[in-house]
């Protein structure tokens, strides 16, 4: 082992330890920039390259008085060196595009020009350590943002060597300190630097890389729900253009037999009248036309039917709070008045207040009132109970009856238009609950129905999540 007695030996291992650890730093700054996509990176393996090529010549020439060498050392290396490390720093702190060009128009105008002053024997060596100091504590600043920005990633160590180097260089030039400390320290300094900018610098790849994939799978997550709802739509609007078929099909089948043959008769019936008029036969005229009033009747009621189908597909929702209670009221006291009777066997429980469009709630007890009440008709003890359930915090509506009831394989069919399970033998077009499964589908809601031949029926619709507004206090049904 060679010893190390003399000041210029002291030099020489300095700057040898100085270009193996600054050299290496240089490579590593490198391969980071280059495998990271870095931009500050770059920066940084520049300058540490060219302190590394500083601390080899120092080597191969020692420091001599100003001349060409000090000049190219001095006045290029160092200067260049702290122009590439202080961009590096910029950029890897973040400092905005304004402040950032103003730094290093600073830095490149106080570190170039005074070091090739004094290289150039212009200026002191007292002006060179200045501007060294001044560029540490420029460097110590920015190192301080980034403590704030990144605290506990190593950046405190750095702000204390950057602020320590001043201090050092100055004890340095008024001989305080054993030969080769400063460099020492000066060496240190730059490996802290290097080895903590690289640490945090991978760590926020690292999370950068984290946070990307984590919104790449959050897309695809999207992506994935968003073609599972467009799957959805598809189906759905498949099985609204089936059913729209097959209510168009039925349509055409009513039109062909419930209108076609009322219009049909009215026109045979009509020209019977005429015969009959002519005969002179009044009492047989008036009975015609008693006959052709009663068909268009029904003509008519058959065509309100079709508007009222289409109103409730096309009609506009207005949600508004609706006393459910006094509705159903207001229902069974009109259904009452128009079929002439004292009273109707109808039971209804406190109901919820809640947000529907009141015309087209009215709509849907309506009908499904009234079907109760048309297939009861014939029974000696009539029941029909309206009221509620509950699933969780969501109401749903029941008409039960004691009627006729249907069979439970003909529940998919209940709802389609024009579809009438009991034939003739019961007045309507079959189309009141299809009104009242497009009426609920446009407030969120579902309908179902539950029956047993000759047991009666129940109807169930619920109005959608958040449609509850008040709910009443429990009491007993009351007959209406």
């Amino acid at each position: 082992m060679l010893p190390i007695d003399t000041p210029a030996q002291q030099i020489a291992a300095h700057a040898v330890l100085g270009f193996a650890i600054v050299g290496v730093l240089s490579w590593q700054f490198l391969e980071v920039g280059r495998r990271q996509g870095l931009r500050w990176a770059p920066p940084m393996a520049a300058g540490f390259g060219l302190l590394a090529l500083n601390f080899g010549l120092s080597v191969l020439f020692p420091p001599v008085e100003p001349g060409l060498l000090q000049l190219l050392r001095l006045g290029l290396l160092i200067s260049a060196a702290y122009v590439c490390i202080s961009l590096g720093i910029v950029r890897y702190v973040g400092v905005s595009a304004l402040w950032s060009r103003r730094y290093m128009a600073a830095v490149i105008v106080l570190a170039v020009g005074i070091n090739v002053a004094v290289a150039a024997g212009l200026a002191g060596r007292a002006a060179g350590v200045a501007v060294q100091s001044g560029t540490n504590l420029s460097w110590a600043v920015l190192f301080g943002i980034a403590l704030a920005r990144e605290p506990r990633s190593g950046h405190a160590f750095n702000l204390a060597a950057q602020c320590l180097l001043p201090v050092v260089g100055g004890l340095s030039m008024a001989n305080a300190l054993p030969v080769g400390m400063d460099r020492s320290f000066g060496v240190a300094t730059y490996a802290i630097m290097g080895m903590t900018l690289l640490t945090t610098g991978l760590v926020r790849a690292q999370r950068s890389a984290r946070a990307e994939l984590l919104a790449r799978e959050q897309a695809q997550a999207a992506l994935g729900e968003l073609n599972a709802s467009l799957e959805r739509r598809v189906a759905e609007s498949t099985q609204s253009l089936r059913a729209t078929i097959e209510g168009l099909e039925s349509f055409n089948r009513s039109v062909s037999h419930d209108l076609r043959g009322p219009l049909g008769g009215i026109a045979g019936m009509a020209d019977v009248a005429i015969r009959t008029l002519g005969k002179g036969d009044l009492p047989g005229v008036e009975r015609q036309l008693r006959m052709i009033a009663s068909q268009a009747r029904t003509s008519f009621q058959l065509i309100d039917a079709l508007l009222a189908l289409a109103r409730a597909a096309d009609a506009e929702i207005v949600r508004r709070e609706v006393d459910t209670t006094a509705l159903v009221a207001e229902v069974v006291e009109s259904l009452r008045s128009s079929l002439g009777v004292d009273r109707l066997p109808v039971g209804v429980s406190a109901l919820p207040r809640v947000k529907a469009d009141p015309a087209l709630l009215r709509q849907v007890f309506h009908n499904l009132i009234g079907n109760a009440v048309k297939f009861t008709a014939h029974r000696p003890d009539p029941r029909i109970d309206v009221g509620v359930e509950w699933r969780g915090d969501e109401v749903v509506f029941v008409v039960s009856d004691n009627g006729v009831g249907f069979d439970a394989a003909q529940a998919p069919s209940i709802f389609k238009p024009f579809v009438r399970l009991h034939g003739a033998g019961y007045q309507g077009f079959g189309v009141g609950l299809s009104i009242v499964q497009r009426i609920v589908s446009r407030h969120d809601g579902q309908v179902w129905a539950e029956g047993r031949p000759g047991a009666g029926a129940s109807l169930r619709f619920s109005l959608g999540p958040d449609a509850v507004v008040a709910v009443p206090a429990p009491a007993s049904a009351t007959p209406s």
